[in-house]
């Protein structure tokens, strides 16, 4: 049985497709953020902090500290809205919780070892793990600051 969307339900389509592209096109981007962000100068941040990293990433489980592993890929523009966020929080948590980045795009066998470890198949995933190195959460795309550092703070509380 064929149906025939007809004239009228032709002309509605038509409206209701214009109307949906008109909105994509004037609306604010995703998240409802602002597009002024300078995605290349946030790459080189992003660099920049994974090159600071003081810790293997084995040795991660192993020191005593509460710990937030933050999968950021330096071509994901979600991704690179963390950078500020991320470097607020390891200024914040110096000291007495590890924050380290990891770039799961790098192709090392240190990258491979947690992104395998952590299942990381998309980015941004952020893995808080507890002193012993257990998994105490996970979190994946955009998640404000302030919930990883509340978790944060719990577990340094404990």
């Amino acid at each position: 049985m064929e149906r025939s969307l007809g004239r009228w339900g032709l002309s509605r389509a038509t409206i209701l497709t214009t109307v949906v592209l008109v909105i994509a096109t004037v609306s604010p981007p995703l998240y409802g953020q602002e597009s002024t962000i300078n995605a290349k100068t946030l790459a080189h941040r992003l660099a920049a902090i994974e090159e600071k990293n003081p810790y293997r990433l084995r040795d991660l489980r192993r020191n005593g500290r509460p710990t937030l592993i933050a999968f950021i890929d330096h071509l994901c523009y979600t991704c690179l809205r963390s950078v500020e966020p991320i470097e607020e929080l390891r200024w914040r948590f110096s000291g007495r919780a590890n924050v380290t980045v990891i770039n799961p795009s790098r192709i090392t066998s240190a990258h491979t070892w947690a992104k395998d470890s952590y299942r990381v198949w998309f980015v941004p995933k952020f893995v808080i793990l507890d002193r012993r190195g257990e998994v105490a959460g996970e979190y994946f795309g955009p998640t404000p600051a302030q919930t990883l550092a509340s978790n944060l703070q719990i577990l340094l509380a404990r």
